[in-house]
């Protein structure tokens, strides 16, 4: 097939192309039977990084497969170089988050609020967080997030709303998030809120 064709044709460059970090993160992505953690252990013996976006890449593959310590090492790597300051403040959130430290990924995407107040990760990632752990939310958070197109923020929007106590708010939030998007859990919360029980009467 095309895939096949296309890993066929990346294969004839590994020989030019094998000592970057650019390759590898091509390779994982086209060859299901490439591993992530033997492209980590390539890395520790040298690899270079061209493009910084595909170190943030390989960050989030090495989380997603659970190794969260070789994650922190290439955060530490990257700590030392000329990066984006808000991208590497995201992605040391994330490795919050798969590391179960909840409390301090919510601090660190606080962190990096101002600096992004429109990212839809950052704006879900704080209500969600702060909701899990029965934490305030700022009202500026939730302007923005108000703001999102973002449907799952605006399910986040409407869950925090909720809380608060604004049921009709809530309701409305949420129905404009399920304008935007056929999803399961966004149909699940609109039902929860707006589900014609007693309180949909308030």
């Amino acid at each position: 097939n095309g895939n096949d064709e296309a890993l066929k044709v990346l294969n004839d460059y590994e020989s030019t192309h094998g000592n970057s970090l650019e390759f590898w993160v091509l390779r994982l992505r086209m060859d299901g039977k490439c591993c992530v953690k033997n492209i980590y252990e390539k890395w520790e013996k040298g690899l270079g990084v061209i493009n910084i976006n595909t170190a943030f890449v390989f960050i989030e593959k090495l989380l997603f497969e659970g190794y969260i310590e070789e994650a922190k090492r290439v955060v530490d790597l990257l700590e030392s170089m000329n990066v984006d300051q808000t991208q590497l403040r995201i992605i040391k959130a994330k490795v919050s988050l798969y590391d179960e430290n909840e409390l301090t990924a919510l601090n660190q995407f606080l962190d990096t609020f101002n600096e992004c107040p429109e990212n839809d990760f950052v704006l879900g990632s704080i209500i969600s967080l702060s909701l899990n752990n029965n934490r305030d939310i700022d009202g500026e958070v939730i302007r923005a997030a108000e703001n999102s197109l973002n449907p799952e923020v605006l399910r986040m929007v409407a869950l925090a709303e909720k809380r608060a106590g604004n049921t009709l708010k809530a309701k409305f939030i949420i129905t404009k998030s399920l304008l935007r998007v056929t999803n399961e859990e966004i149909f699940s919360t609109y039902f929860s809120l707006c589900g014609f029980n007693d309180e949909s009467k308030n």
